[in-house]
């Protein structure tokens, strides 16, 4: 069982048969967003290990490329590139404005925070983090790799950027921030997908259809 259609282009590299396996997407479960916004600011989220393949040095540069006036950037997670990430993140002068909030355990305060939900990974098996978001009715920027262009549809769910590069999801950033209509509309449609085709009940009844299967 591979949890997306990349993993299972991978396995297949790697030299396992194609017909030995299937796809199934993991299920999430039900998220319950309070209101949690105590500022006027929008709050740009992203919510990761805070590792170099997450692409946050990517994120925390593209937020310099635009006018921040009102907006904040805050990253939620913890990891070896912290450090790394808070020299870079004063090196632009961005001290007041981005905020490496470190590890949270509740997600779903994390996202009830959040405005903007970004995913700027340069490697992503799954995505699961963009998925609860999408939950959450939250307009979602991802990067084009790995998983992410399968759960994200570029201008109804979401915007895909154009490559994994700061100067990309800056653009991307731009085009959502300029359009509150489509930041309503992406974070609707986002919503419905997401309950779609990612509910528990589906995920359930896929993986024990295939348990059953090979069971005979």
């Amino acid at each position: 069982i591979a949890v997306s259609k990349h993993l299972k282009n991978k396995l297949i590299k790697s030299g396992i048969n194609k017909d030995k396996i299937s796809v199934i997407y993991n299920g999430v479960a039900e998220l319950k967003i309070k209101d949690n916004k105590n500022s006027g600011e929008i709050i740009i989220g992203s919510i990761g290990r805070l590792h170099g393949v997450k692409g946050y040095e990517n994120l925390i540069r593209s937020f310099a490329m635009i006018n921040s006036t009102g907006l904040r950037l805050v990253i939620w997670g913890e990891g070896r590139e912290r450090v790394n990430l808070e020299k870079l993140i004063g090196d632009l002068g961005l001290k007041e404005k981005v905020e490496l909030a470190g590890y949270i355990d509740n997600i779903e305060e994390a996202l009830a925070k959040t405005d903007i939900y970004v995913q700027p990974s340069l490697s992503e098996g799954f995505g699961l983090t963009v998925v609860e978001a999408m939950l959450a009715g939250k307009p979602i920027i991802v990067t084009p790799v790995g998983s992410l262009e399968e759960i994200i549809t570029n201008g109804k769910t979401g915007i895909v950027a154009e490559d994994i590069s700061s100067k990309a999801l800056a653009n991307a950033l731009e085009i959502m921030l300029s359009d509150e209509e489509l930041i309503t509309k992406l974070g609707e449609e986002a919503k419905k997908e997401a309950e779609e085709r990612f509910d528990m009940d589906s995920w359930i009844r896929e993986t024990e259809k295939v348990y059953l299967e090979i069971s005979k």
